[in-house]
C-alpha cells in the first residue's frame, strides 16, 4: 500500500458543547444530538445562528474575490516560505506522528493550501491533516473550490470547533486572535504563528488614503495579551512589491480594512496614482503554550 501524506481532519468539536463531533455520510453530530450538515461544496457550517452578530458575518464576496485575485499573483508567497523554513530548522527530525494544522480565519484558503503543498515537499513521510475555517461563508465557498484535500468550515475564533489540545500548528494570518481559544486547542508543544502587518505595511497606499498616519507601530506584539504563551521567535519581513496591473492595486486595497475605513473619494484618487512599488512589511510571531501539563 502506498503512503498517503494527507489524512482527514478528525478532531472536530461541537461548537455548542465542545464534545467530539463524528461524521456519518454528510452529517456531523455529537452525543448531545447537535448536528451539522456538510454542504454540497464540501465544507461544514459550524457557526450556529446564536454566534452570529449579523446575518452574513465576515468578508463579503467582493472582498473575498479581491483577496483571492491578489494573493494568486504570488506577492505574499514569501510568508509561507518563511514558516516552512523555520519548521525545517526548528524540528530536530521529520515528525513521525501525524501533524494537525488549523488556519484560524483562513479566508479563501490561499495560505493553508500553500503551506500544505510546501510542507509535504519538505516532510514527504509525515501524515498531514488540515482544517481551515472562517466566519465568512463566501470565503469558505471559495476555499472549498481551491482544495478538496483540506477540510473547510464556517466557524468563529470565539468558539473554535476543534477538540482541546489536539492541534500541532495553528495559523492566524492577518486575523483576530482569541488567545484563550488558541491556547485551548493547541497541544502543549504546539506552535502558534501570528502573521500581522507591521509599521510600514502598505505605507505608500496609506499615505494617500489618510491625512495622518500613526508613526508608532500599532501591531507590536504585547505578550500581556497572551499570558498562557511563551515567545519562540519573531520574523520581520520587508519586501517591495511591484504591482503589475491597475487591478492589483484595486484588489490590494479592496482586500484590506482600508476599503471600509477610507473615504470613497480618497480611494478613487489613490487608484489614479502610479506606484513604482508598494511596501509589504510583515511580522511573524511564533508562540507556544507555556503552562500545559
Amino acid at each position: 500500500m502506498s503512503f498517503m501524506p494527507f489524512i482527514p481532519f478528525d478532531r472536530f468539536a461541537c461548537p455548542l458543547d465542545l464534545s467530539p463531533l463524528t461524521q456519518t455520510d454528510t452529517v456531523f453530530s455529537c452525543q448531545q444530538k447537535h448536528s451539522f450538515d456538510k454542504a454540497q461544496k464540501g465544507y461544514v457550517n459550524l457557526l450556529p445562528v446564536q454566534f452570529k452578530k449579523t446575518k452574513d458575518p465576515g468578508d463579503n464576496q467582493k472582498m473575498v474575490l479581491a483577496r483571492k485575485s491578489f494573493l494568486e499573483t504570488g506577492q505574499y508567497h514569501f510568508i509561507i516560505d518563511t514558516i516552512i523554513d523555520f519548521l525545517f530548522d526548528f524540528l530536530s527530525s521529520p515528525p513521525s506522528e501525524p501533524i494537525y494544522c488549523v488556519d484560524a480565519g483562513c479566508g479563501e484558503g490561499y495560505y493553508l493550501d500553500q503551506f500544505q503543498n510546501l510542507f509535504i515537499q519538505k516532510f514527504p513521510r509525515t501524515p498531514l491533516a488540515c482544517l481551515g475555517y472562517d466566519i465568512s461563508k463566501e470565503a469558505i465557498k471559495k476555499a472549498s473550490a481551491r482544495s478538496k484535500i483540506i477540510q473547510w468550515a464556517v466557524a468563529t475564533n470565539a468558539h473554535i470547533p476543534v477538540l482541546s489540545q489536539s492541534v500541532d500548528y495553528l495559523f492566524c494570518f492577518f486575523g483576530f486572535p482569541v488567545p484563550s481559544e488558541f491556547y485551548r486547542i493547541l497541544k502543549k508543544d504546539g506552535l502558534l504563528f501570528l502573521v500581522e502587518p507591521a509599521e510600514k505595511h502598505l505605507f505608500e497606499i496609506r499615505e494617500k488614503l489618510y491625512s495622518q498616519i500613526k508613526k508608532e507601530d500599532p501591531y507590536q506584539l504585547n505578550m500581556r495579551n497572551f499570558p498562557q504563551f511563551k515567545h519562540i521567535k519573531t520574523f520581520s519581513l520587508t519586501k517591495k512589491m511591484e504591482l503589475l496591473s491597475d487591478n492589483d492595486l484595486f484588489n490590494l486595497i479592496a482586500m484590506t480594512p482600508h476599503i471600509h475605513r477610507a473615504s470613497a473619494e480618497k480611494i478613487k484618487a489613490t487608484l489614479q496614482c502610479s506606484f513604482p512599488s508598494i511596501t509589504a512589511d510583515i511580522r511573524i510571531n511564533v508562540l507556544s503554550p507555556s503552562e500545559k501539563s
